[in-house]
């Protein structure tokens, strides 16, 4: 003897997977049949009888679905292409004289030093590529490039706020903290 979950009813179930007497199965199985029904919609792209996921959602049928998905592949394969079609390009400007002569230009400009930490920069940062003409390397101006080290040229490629990261207080004793990395260059 089983006692029934919805009712609490004891039954003789026909095996150990019944957890509802007959009655309450019944019951579930047309409300689970209710539920089917209001959640069976037109397809929103070509009008077929589809189930949404839910009451309120709209409903695609199975071959738009697997239309929508092939496309999403093919548009995810193109972009990847155009990705690695740009970097083998950009890879081959910075390889060129015309690069290497505009790199040297900047890093003089800033005498070899950081512009956001004032670090010894060892990297030229593009701030746009919109200038960046690759039949012609190195002749986009100076104000779109950057000197900069190799800590703060990781932080400008991952998204990560310069000022997060340095004008964060120090930890110590509260008389020896300071604000800011300005702070530390004003007493050395």
């Amino acid at each position: 003897m089983k006692k029934c979950k919805e009712c609490g009813t004891e039954f003789n179930p026909p095996n150990h997977r019944y957890n509802y007497c007959e009655p309450c199965r019944e019951n579930r199985a047309a409300v689970v049949e209710a539920s089917r029904a209001t959640r069976t919609k037109p397809c929103i792209h070509c009008g077929t009888t589809a189930m949404a996921r839910t009451k309120n959602s709209y409903a695609i049928c199975k071959t738009c679905s697997l239309e929508r998905e092939r496309r999403i592949k093919l548009e995810r394969e193109r972009d990847r292409r155009k990705r690695d079609e740009w970097r083998r390009k950009y890879q081959k400007y910075r390889d060129s004289p015309g690069w290497k002569r505009k790199q040297r230009e900047r890093l003089g400009a800033s005498y070899a030093r950081c512009d956001r930490c004032g670090a010894p920069a060892n990297t030229v940062h593009h701030l746009t590529y919109d200038r960046v003409d690759f039949d012609h390397p190195g002749s986009e101006p100076l104000e779109d490039l950057q000197a900069l080290c190799e800590r703060c040229h990781y932080l400008a490629h991952h998204d990560l706020s310069w000022h997060f990261i340095f004008d964060t207080p120090t930890k110590g004793n509260d008389d020896e903290q300071t604000d800011s990395v300005s702070d530390l260059r004003d007493t050395v």
